[in-house]
């Protein structure tokens, strides 16, 4: 309803002129009350009279909502390319100005939010045309001389049965014909994607006539801004006349754009990779990536602050750094009970943080993470020894930049050791002997390296043992994905040019395989 929000009717301006409750109200609180509700119901208002018009536009209803329900594409009056923490901040930088701010309109969120509810109208309406366009050769033998109308985008008008209907954009999937009424279709109409059964009558063609390409190409050009609308479509329940279809399309194009976006994140990323947010970031991208409709950046950076927080109010910040490694421990193990995940070590979602942070459970490497983003919060200088063979442990500098007088935690076995304990450790790990290089550091970068290698071998065993159809086609779509992140991660780095190689022959029989799998899905579907 955003969308299509209209200035006050003639009556509710007359009706303004007239002593109401609302005139001894101030503006602050009409506004108050309105940052309670949904969108829709924002919309409603602001058409009841002209004072509410102009409330309803304030940055600081719009901003809020505008953040929690997209979480990909640029921020508002900005096109600065932003990492997921970066982005999330600025939002929240905005949202605290126009708090600050009043009642004012400075970046004009409405019309952004507007823009963008418009945009994943149009892109919905673009999905279903795809998907009925997949269907149609075996669909048109239902009605002859009506196939020709699947795809078609259809407004509603004329409707005296149902005349709430009328305004309303679909798309023709089902042509039929009642008996004694004419021909009559049935329409999915989104967001919702409800199925309508209309009297051809009451329908008026918006477009039609793009082929499959045309259409796929206009959608993959939404870019990043498509990741929102897409996951919303795949978690739509699924029904025999468009449904099914719709969801495998939206899937597919899913997997592409936000492996797109992924792969974009990290050429961005590397290209200073020292910066010394990319560990964080990098995580989120990942985690972006692995879970769009899921992974909320503004609840996991909460989550971090909040731990951080504890650890603060556990151990002054002058306290020597053993003092402080403990309470990092102490809030992350015995208080959130952060442990590693024994029982399903090859797991995926052990390598992902918002998943970990939920379900508090997690490999060496995404536990260390973790560790790491509390322990810098509360300015403790440390990073993971990407070196280590079979194992991943944290290095907390003390400031002698002796690798004897530092300290080494082990995220997984929930202990802190110090030079002698880690040269034992390795031993115990099967390795001959100690090496300093072991634990130099390295770029955040290899972190992901790392990580990646893991996840590859985990997607390439899935697509191997998989049975069914649809889990082949998750599995090789996410095979694709990590060594398409992988090449981007592993960069022009000439000591890994083999491995990036490798990566991207993977990926590519991975993608042809996935497609192949994928038709095989619409085939059978659109035979139902």
């Amino acid at each position: 309803s955003v969308g299509v929000v209209k200035r006050p009717v003639r009556g509710a301006c007359r009706r303004e002129r007239m002593a109401t409750p609302w005139d001894v109200v101030a503006d602050e609180s009409v506004v108050a009350v309105m940052a309670h509700l949904p969108a829709r119901c924002i919309a409603h208002a602001a058409r009841s009279c002209r004072s509410f018009w102009n409330l309803s536009q304030a940055d600081v209803l719009w901003l809020p909502l505008a953040r929690s329900r997209w979480g990909f594409g640029k921020v508002m009056a900005s096109s600065e390319q932003m990492s997921p923490g970066l982005r999330d901040q600025a939002l929240a930088t905005k949202q605290n100005e126009a708090a600050l701010s009043g009642l004012q309109n400075t970046i004009d969120a409405f019309a952004f939010f507007r823009r963008r509810a418009m945009q994943d109208l149009e892109l919905a309406l673009l999905v279903l045309q795809l998907s009925a366009e997949c269907v149609r050769p075996v669909r048109s033998r239902y009605v002859s001389g009506l196939e020709r109308r699947y795809g078609e985008v259809v407004e509603i008008c004329g409707s005296t049965r149902d005349p709430q209907l009328n305004g309303l954009s679909g798309v023709v999937f089902h042509p039929v014909v009642v008996e004694g009424e004419g021909q009559h279709f049935q329409v999915v109409v989104p967001p919702s994607m409800r199925i309508l059964e209309i009297d051809g009558d009451n329908l008026k063609v918006l477009r039609r006539d793009q082929t499959a390409l045309e259409l796929r190409t206009r959608i993959l050009g939404f870019g990043q801004e498509a990741i929102d609308e897409l996951v919303r479509i795949v978690a739509l329940p699924t029904t025999p006349t468009a449904g099914k279809a719709t969801n495998i399309v939206a899937k597919g194009l899913l997997t592409k754009v936000v492996e797109a976006w992924a792969v974009n994140q990290w050429n961005f990323l590397v290209e200073d990779e020292n910066r010394v947010d990319l560990l964080e970031e990098g995580a989120l991208v990942l985690s972006q990536w692995a879970a769009p409709g899921e992974a909320d950046v503004q609840s996991v950076r909460a989550t971090l602050k909040g731990l951080a927080d504890k650890v603060e109010a556990r151990v002054r910040p002058d306290a020597p750094v053993r003092d402080r490694v403990n309470a990092v421990c102490a809030v992350l193990f015995d208080d959130f009970g952060l442990n590693g995940n024994v029982s399903d070590y090859y797991d995926p979602l052990n390598s992902f943080l918002h998943s970990v942070l939920e379900r508090r459970r997690g490999i060496p490497i995404s536990l260390s993470i973790v560790w790491t983003a509390v322990a810098r919060r509360v300015s403790l200088p440390c990073f993971l020894c990407t070196e280590m063979p079979a194992h991943i442990v944290i290095r907390v500098e003390t400031g002698t930049g002796a690798l004897e007088h530092d300290l080494y935690v082990d995220a997984f076995g929930q202990k802190v050791m110090d030079f002698s304990d880690l040269q034992q450790f390795v031993l115990n790990l099967g390795v001959r002997s100690f090496r300093p290089q072991f634990v130099q550091k390295n770029p955040s970068t290899s972190v992901y390296a790392r990580m990646m290698r893991n996840l590859m071998n985990i997607y390439e065993k899935e697509c191997n043992f998989a049975r069914d159809p649809a889990p082949q086609v998750d599995a090789c779509d996410r095979l694709s994905a990590a060594c398409a992140q992988a090449v981007a991660i592993l960069g022009p780095c000439s000591a890994m040019v083999e491995e990036g190689v490798q990566a991207r022959v993977l990926a590519e029989a991975a993608r042809q395989r996935a497609e192949s799998l994928r038709s095989e899905l619409l085939s059978s579907s659109s035979s139902t």
